[in-house]
C-alpha cells in the first residue's frame, strides 16, 4: 500500500491524514480526536505550571487572600473552556464529510479512494469560505496565539523576581531549575506544534500546495509533539530521571543511609549548702 503524507495543502484545500495500522475508519478517528485533545492538554499543562510559579514567586499574597478552591475553580473553569473551544473547532471544522470527499476526488484523485477508508480531520475553502468556520478556525488561532503570549510574560517575571527576592541560595537554585524546565518546555510548543500550525494556516489562506517534505515534516513534529512535556521532565528533573533508570534496571538503586542520633541528656544535682545555726 502507498504510504501517503499526513499532512496535505491544496487548492485552499487541508487535510490532516492519519497513517498506521489503526488508520482505518471509523476506530482511527477516536484515536485523532484523543489526539487533538491531547494536543491542546499539553500546551495547557505547560502554561499552567508557567502561571503558577508566577502566582507564586510575584504575586504570593493572591494564595493567601482567598480560600485554596477558589484559584482551583477559576484555573479548572478556563482549562475547560479552551479545551471545549479547541475541540469544538475540531468537529465544527475539521470533522470528515461527504462534501470534502467530493473535493478531495478532484484534489487529489489517485488518493480518494484512500481517503475515503482513513480516518483524518480537514477543511477546504475551495468553493467558498463558510462564515460560521472560518470565523471560529481563526479565533481558534487567535487563542493558541495568547496562550503562546502567557509563557514568555510568566519566564521574564519570575526571572526578574529571583533577582530581588530574599529566598535562600538552596531555594533560588531549585526554582531556577523549573525555570529551566518551563522554558524547555515552551519551546517545544514553539517548535513542534505553532511553527507548523502557522504553516498549515498560511498554506490554507494563501492556496499554497504544500512541499513533499514539508508535508513529511509537519505530520512528525505534530506527532512527537505530545511527548515532549514528558521526556524534558525525565531529562532535567533528576528524581524522575534515577527513578526511571531504576525501574529500566540500568542504575542501581541509592542505598538508603538510616542514621540514628544520640540524644546526650544531661543533669545536674546540686546539693544544699549546710546552714549554720547560731
Amino acid at each position: 500500500m502507498e504510504y501517503f503524507q499526513m499532512a496535505l495543502t491544496s487548492e485552499y484545500t487541508f487535510l490532516f491524514l492519519c497513517t498506521g495500522p489503526l488508520r482505518q475508519w471509523p476506530y482511527g478517528q477516536t484515536f485523532m480526536a484523543l489526539f487533538c485533545f491531547g494536543t491542546i492538554s499539553t500546551i495547557l499543562f505547560v502554561t499552567n505550571n508557567f502561571v503558577y510559579r508566577y502566582i507564586q514567586l510575584c504575586k504570593p499574597r493572591l494564595l493567601h487572600a482567598y480560600p485554596h478552591y477558589v484559584p482551583l475553580s477559576i484555573g479548572g473553569a478556563f482549562n475547560i473552556v479552551i479545551s471545549a473551544n479547541w475541540m469544538a473547532m475540531i468537529y465544527f471544522c475539521l470533522w470528515p464529510s461527504d462534501q470534502f470527499l467530493y473535493v478531495s476526488e478532484e484534489i487529489w484523485p489517485n488518493r480518494s479512494a484512500v481517503i475515503a477508508q482513513t480516518s483524518y480531520i480537514a477543511i477546504t475553502n475551495r468553493d467558498g469560505a463558510d462564515p460560521f468556520k472560518l470565523g471560529l478556525l481563526i479565533e481558534s488561532l487567535v487563542l493558541l496565539l495568547s496562550l503562546a503570549q502567557v509563557n514568555p510574560y510568566c519566564a521574564m517575571e519570575i526571572h526578574k523576581c529571583l533577582k530581588i527576592n530574599s529566598l535562600s541560595a538552596q531555594t533560588k537554585k531549585l526554582h531556577r531549575q523549573m525555570l529551566k524546565l518551563l522554558s524547555v518546555q515552551t519551546a517545544c510548543p514553539t517548535l513542534l506544534m505553532h511553527c507548523p500550525l502557522g504553516a498549515m494556516y498560511l498554506f490554507l489562506f494563501a492556496g499554497i500546495t504544500s512541499p513533499p517534505l514539508m508535508e513529511y515534516v509537519i505530520g512528525i513534529l505534530m506527532a512527537i509533539f505530545p511527548l515532549s512535556v514528558p521526556i524534558t521532565i525525565i531529562v532535567f528533573m533528576k528524581e524522575y530521571r534515577n527513578f526511571l533508570l531504576v525501574k529500566l534496571r540500568l542504575e542501581q538503586p541509592a542505598p538508603s543511609v538510616t542514621g540514628r542520633s544520640a540524644v546526650v541528656v544531661t543533669t545536674t544535682s546540686s546539693k544544699p549548702y549546710p546552714t549554720t545555726v547560731k
